[in-house]
């Protein structure tokens, strides 16, 4: 399955953290902009899954009736890659995110209130989930630079419901929290 590049009016549904990262996390980012160059992505997170434009009167009710059954997912980086990003224009490098039962679970609940509320989500149920560290990468270092994974980077107990403007920008539709379980 292809996934078609991001799109202005798009709807994304991202992981994020409640907490600023730690200085393990910043000091490791800050390594591989030293090595990359670039622009370190903030807020890290993970997108679930993205929607071609759709009316946010049936985004936002489906996403939080379904708060009660997410978990709070610990996401680990274990392997990193660049990837030529259409939608940005420009070389990124994400990092694979290692596989959790608390995430799989999430991704499971998001996507079926997705589908429940006749919104076609883009991503299979085999995408595999990603972070992307760095944005508009200046050189292609060696992927040696992988010392120092796999990595704890956050603990995604956040969900937020943004549309993308244009390259770079975005508007904040909905943030929710999770409950304290998983």
């Amino acid at each position: 399955m292809t996934v078609r590049a991001a799109q202005a009016g798009d709807v994304c549904l991202l992981l994020v953290p409640s907490r600023p990262a730690t200085p393990e996390v910043n000091a490791f980012l800050e390594g591989l902009r030293r090595e990359f160059g670039g622009r370190i992505v903030e807020p890290l997170h993970v997108t679930i899954d993205r929607i071609g434009a759709v009316d946010t009167d049936d985004i936002v009710p489906a996403i939080r009736e379904c708060l009660p059954r997410l978990r709070r997912a610990a996401i680990r980086a274990n392997d990193m890659f660049v990837l030529r990003s259409e939608y940005r224009g420009a070389d990124v490098l994400k990092l694979d995110v290692a596989r959790d039962e608390a995430l799989d679970h999430d991704i499971d609940v998001l996507r079926a209130a997705l589908r429940l509320a006749r919104l076609q989500p883009m991503y299979g149920d085999e995408h595999s989930m990603t972070v992307t560290a760095l944005e508009r990468i200046e050189r292609h270092a060696s992927l040696d630079a992988a010392a120092g994974l796999p990595t704890d980077l956050f603990v995604g107990d956040t969900i937020l419901v943004s549309r993308i403007l244009g390259v770079g920008r975005y508007e904040i539709l909905d943030s929710a929290s999770m409950s304290m379980s998983g």
